[in-house]
């Protein structure tokens, strides 16, 4: 028979201590030779606490067979055979069967089972333990464990337990009331198992708040005495249950002891429910502020032990969405702790924190852990910091435990929109007692249908919401959703300041409500340190009133916490007495800092932009002001990880089709370009919002500073919107430290004084006060964010109003065309007029586009097709009609044409309509017509001038297939890249096949070279390129600046696809995007491409080289058709492949 105090005994062993003593007692083995028993067993120790299994078992066999006297053994078993996933076996295995009825194998076995929560196999192991009151006790846990036990209800094996219970206390069983107060005094026993039984009996009867309160202390407690971590289910379950979030956050409150004396794996524990709870119920700044308040960073990031309240703060700010402050804590602990053990079970918060913050480092780290879970969705999260969809649906994060699974879950529905739908219909049915993560999904997933054109499904969403949230704030979310899914106006009722902005901008006006706009948090700080530094030194000589050292002591400045208004700051450098020096001048008091300001909510900058707009419309004013706000505050790029979750800041919408559709037959040129400028917004909005739903990385190439600060600016601002709906305070200050924070990423100072923007570096018109705050601004340098030009692809900056659209492209045509419903839009605006049309119907203009590509297709096999007067010229000759005849006054005397337009008429070249219908001539023979996928993009393009360095970079067929060389189906140089070495000489080239074809090569050179030109590579599934050592996405492409005049892009993806690349590569900064739209006969590409790269060599501008291109192509083809006695054929399936993206 062995007592309870042995077993307690046995659950007193290291388990996730933080104590080093097994590493001294490792380092002893080493130097004492031969090793005692002791030493030896201190070894065994040593190697179970670091998880180094097999070699303990080798250790513990070895120990066991030469000794006869076991019993030091026994807690070693223990901890080995913990392990295993087969508890029986494990202990069968080392121990004799003579040996296995001394006890210690039930009691071994139906702890472990129960810690594995196998109920059945450990009920029947406590079943067999000689001692009866430990068998019945461990019993009866099991039996609760397993549902079996249903205390209220009749039944043989809960009465036997009850009378055991009875028996013990020694009390009436008709006193119910006596019972229950023997029980609650019996919940402080020294016996674990006593307690556990006691507590969970009691939480399934007990229904005073305030005993429940006592009882989640009580099982605190034995978590903290024993470190039993079989809790998750016995404890923390019952614990959500029966006491709410809010409760166990005050027991916390009122014994901090919970958390500061706990052992790792329980401070995990605590913290990861506690936080979960108060996120899921939107409550998280209660406990930010909580735990700002109860560990100061500053003072948490100074401290050399306690690494226990690092834990908890780094578990707690990792799941309050905090990534930043929670990995600098882990950094910390991971230096200066001296167990593995627990490291390891921190890697699961590393893995939200480096996916929250898009870190590729930490998650290339993790994805080599040797925990299987962190490494299997580590390896999917990887997908997605590349900008590539997640495998499988993001199934992998089932592995997790259900509260990370859940935040990751959320994450990563907000940048894969197939994963969205796969993941959140469980996960919302799961966060039934959670509310605001049930929210969050909800609005996640009727966003992804509405995306996917599901829009019964996005309605049945909105109703669900509306019927379960009844907070007013998020009616005006509910109702703008409903009206986008719906295509209508939605019915608004201005109940706080957001909705109120959105009814002024359905009634077009202006008078917007302003807010108390809290200064940014990064200002503040910049200000905070700039009063400290002005303060005079303190002196060495002893002050008349010490007290005062505590006042002005820098070190007691309380720093603004993240997403707070920050405090006025004190100048205590003030003399403290009334008496002054005759001859001392009065002090100048300055004016106090400025922390609030009235002026509008960034939030809805864009919806009041366009009232302003729409305004001016009917005054008839000018609307450069509104035109060029609109351009600037748009929301498009608040796409996947940087959304805020909500329609509200435009980002999903502002109903501005119907401004431009309230237009059509304008021919007035302010109102023409604002339309052009409006309906290009929508166009990158949309084209943005696509991407992140398939998984696009928006801040691929953002730096490590610059995208902390923008992602966790975002992850703040969401977090607090998301609690305003839940009856929160309103998110003003997070909204205004994001805004700030964007605007620093673009390169503009945020002048808080006066609101205005101005580029860094502009100039003052006082040079002596210039000079004066160069060390201020030296100061301020390494804490401002610098300028990341990878982030401004996203954002539009400059100005956009029609003077200024003249001047960027000049003598140039531009014409944005857009489908509304079924009907196509055109717009023009050429250097001296402008002009709004309907085009026609998008279903009949799409049916001979496709009629068209069909046609271009047949004629690379059969030529004859496109002879002069055949009949098939009237389709293209229709569509010339269509697109451009529609606008002969205003495109009359210009011959060059830049296209926009939706992605279905960019996957070939206008060039190939006939300039007449029996095909004489191509009006690409008369006209330079280029496509650029939006009017940021062609704002865009690199200066003609500069210096480059190389001439031409050229990656060639990186993946190579040997079967298809030898079956003489694939040289062994792609043919392009044979023609660069011919043109262009080894000083001016640099080319690289095969292996030698690598992301970190683009990387490198790409950024400087003039020409880049990228051959027979495969497609990944983003659309980018498959490289010899991994894949260049559209988000690496998109944010590696380049100042390339041309990219050249060989034929190897589906049109739709090359209209992606070329996007992708005009946003990063090329000039040119010149894309193959589909192979050429090798004979045909050699010839063109030859005198296409020697004209460009010959610096000939790229639409004449084009031009002599197509000419040598022709004349060749001519002398060819004389001697062979054929009819020559001016055929646009060859060269009309070659489709120019950019300016002309």
């Amino acid at each position: 028979m062995y007592s309870l105090s042995f077993f307690i005994w046995l659950q007193g062993c290291d388990m996730g201590s933080l104590s080093s003593s097994d590493e001294e007692a490792q380092k002893e083995v080493v130097v004492v030779k031969p090793p005692s028993f002791e030493e030896k067993l201190g070894l065994l120790k040593a190697q179970i606490a670091a998880g180094r299994v097999e070699d303990a078992e080798k250790n513990l066999g070895t120990m066991l067979e030469s000794r006869s006297e076991k019993e030091d053994l026994w807690d070693s078993l223990y901890d080995l055979c913990s392990y295993h996933v087969d508890v029986t076996a494990c202990l069968d295995k080392h121990v004799a069967a003579d040996e296995k009825t001394s006890g210690h194998i039930p009691l071994f076995a139906s702890i472990l089972l129960i810690k594995q929560q196998s109920w059945a196999q450990a009920k029947v192991a406590a079943d067999k333990i000689s001692d009866s009151t430990t068998s019945e006790a461990l019993g009866f846990l099991a039996m609760v464990g397993q549902g079996a036990l249903k205390p209220g209800e009749a039944g043989s094996s809960e009465g036997a337990a009850f009378g055991k219970l009875r028996s013990i206390l020694g009390t009436d069983s008709s006193n119910l009331e006596a019972i229950d107060k023997e029980l609650i005094a019996l919940s402080t026993h020294e016996s674990w198992v006593v307690r556990w039984v006691v507590v969970q009996l009691l939480f399934k009867n007990v229904s005073s708040e305030s005993t429940k309160a006592s009882l989640a202390k009580s099982i605190l407690n034995t978590l903290i005495a024993e470190d039993l971590i079989l809790t998750k289910k016995l404890a923390f379950e019952d614990l959500a249950s029966s006491l709410s979030t809010e409760q166990l956050f005050e027991l916390i409150q009122r014994d901090q002891s919970i958390l500061e004396h706990s052992t790792v794996p329980t401070a995990i524990l605590v913290s990861q429910e506690l936080a979960h709870g108060m996120r899921g119920k939107g409550k998280s700044s209660v406990l930010k502020k909580w735990l700002e308040e109860t560990y100061p960073l500053e003072q948490l990031l100074k401290r050399k032990e306690g690494n226990v309240a690092m834990v908890v703060n780094a578990v707690s700010y990792a799941i309050l969405a905090m990534p930043e402050r929670s990995q600098k804590l882990l950094n910390i602990i991971k230096a200066r702790a001296d167990s593995k053990d627990y490291i390891n079970q921190l890697q699961v918060v590393e893995l939200l924190n480096a996916f929250y913050l898009r870190d590729s480092d930490k998650m290339n780290s993790l994805a080599s852990s040797d925990q299987k879970e962190v490494k299997s969705v580590a390896i999917s999260l990887e997908y997605l910091i590349r900008g590539q969809a997640i495998p499988g649906g993001g199934t992998s994060l089932n592995q997790l435990s259900d509260v990370w699974s859940s935040l990751l879950a959320i994450e990563v529905a907000r940048n894969d929109g197939k994963a969205a739908q796969k993941l959140l219909p469980d996960l919302i049915e799961q966060q039934e007692d959670n509310p605001a993560l049930q929210l969050e999904g909800l609005l996640l997933l009727e966003e992804t249908h509405r995306k996917s054109g599901s829009f019964a499904e996005s309605i049945a969403i909105l109703d669900r919401i509306q019927a379960n949230f009844t907070n007013s704030r998020l009616s005006t979310e509910i109702e703008v959703r409903r009206a986008l899914a719906s295509n209508s106006m939605p019915v608004l009722k201005a109940n706080d300041f957001i909705s109120e902005a959105w009814v002024k901008y359905f009634a077009t006006d202006v008078d917007f409500p302003l807010v108390d706009l809290p200064q940014p948090s990064g200002l503040a700080n910049l200000s905070q340190k700039k009063v400290q530094k002005s303060k005079p030194p303190v002196s060495d000589k002893p002050k008349s009133n010490p007290s005062e050292d505590s006042k002005t002591s820098d070190s007691n400045q309380k720093k603004p916490a993240e997403g707070e208004q920050p405090e006025a700051i004190q100048d205590d450098s003030k003399p403290k007495t009334e008496e002054k020096p005759a001859e001392e001048k009065p002090v100048q008091e300055k004016p106090a800092d400025i922390t609030t300001k009235k002026s509008l909510s960034p939030l809805t900058l864009q919806v009041y932009a366009l009232t302003k707009l729409k305004q001016t419309f009917q005054q008839s004013s000018l609307p450069t002001e509104a035109i060029n706000l609109l351009w600037r505050e748009s929301a498009v790029h608040r796409q996947g990880s940087l959304s805020l979750g909500t329609t509200l800041d435009g980002s999903q919408g502002t109903f501005s089709q119907n401004i431009v559709l309230q237009l059509k037959g304008e021919t007035d040129v302010l109102r023409v370009s604002s339309a052009l400028v409006i309906q290009e917004i929508e166009r990158k909005r949309k084209r943005l919002s696509a991407a992140a739903f398939n998984g696009e990385n928006f801040v691929w190439g953002v730096g490590q500073k610059g995208r902390n600060a923008i992602l966790g600016a975002t992850l703040s601002a969401r977090s607090a919107l998301l609690e305003y709906w839940l009856g929160g305070r309103a998110p003003h200050q997070e909204i205004s430290n994001l805004q700030y924070v964007e605007h620093q990423l673009i390169g503009e100072d945020y002048s808080w004084d006066n609101s205005k923007k101005q580029k860094k570096g502009a100039k003052s018109g006082d040079s002596k006060k210039n000079s004066g705050k160069k060390e201020n601004e030296k100061a301020k340098a390494k804490d401002q964010i610098e300028e990341d030009l990878g982030f401004k692809t996203l954002i539009n900056t400059g100005k956009v109003d029609v003077a200024a659209l003249r001047e960027q492209i000049d003598k140039v045509a531009m014409l944005s065309y857009e489908f509304y419903g079924d009907d196509l839009i055109g717009i023009v605006v050429s250097p001296t007029s402008c002009a709004i049309r309907q085009i026609g119907s998008k279903r009949k203009i799409l049916k001979l586009v496709e009629k068209h590509k069909s046609l271009l297709k047949r004629g690379q096999e059969d030529p004859t097709i496109y002879q002069i007067s055949s009949p098939n010229h009237k389709v293209a000759d229709q569509l010339r009609q269509i697109f451009f005849s529609t606008f002969v006054p205003e495109l009359k005397g210009f011959g060059n044409y830049m296209l926009m337009a939706p992605k279905e008429l960019l996957g070939f070249t206008f060039n190939t309509f006939p300039d007449q219908q029996d095909g004489m001539r191509y009006i690409g023979e008369k006209r330079t017509i280029t496509a650029v996928t939006g009017l940021s993009e062609a704002l865009k393009g690199a200066s003609q001038f500069g210096s480059f360095e190389p001439d031409m970079l050229a990656f060639g067929r990186p993946v190579y297939d040997a079967k298809k060389a030898a079956l003489g189906l694939q040289s062994k140089n792609p043919l392009a890249i044979d023609v660069i070495k011919l043109v262009f000489g080894p000083d001016s080239r640099m080319t690289f096949e095969g292996d030698t074809a690598t992301k970190e090569k683009y990387f490198e050179i790409a950024p400087g070279a003039r020409y880049v030109f990228i051959s027979e590579t495969e497609a990944t599934s983003d659309g980018g390129f498959r490289f010899s050592n991994g894949d260049l996405t559209l988000s690496m492409i998109r944010q590696t600046p380049i100042v390339a005049q041309i990219v050249f892009l060989s034929a190897d993806a589906p049109p739709e696809v090359m209209v992606k690349r070329a996007e992708a590569f005009l946003n990063a900064g090329a000039r040119s995007v010149l894309v193959n739209t589909w192979k050429l006969p090798s004979q045909t590409e050699q010839l063109m491409l030859d005198a296409l790269l020697g004209s460009l060599r010959r610096d000939d501008p790229l639409p004449e080289a084009l031009s002599k291109s197509r000419t040598n192509y022709l004349q060749d083809l001519s002398k060819r058709a004389k001697s062979s006695g054929t009819v020559f054929v001016n055929n646009p399936s060859i060269w009309g492949s070659y489709h120019l993206f950019g300016r002309p």
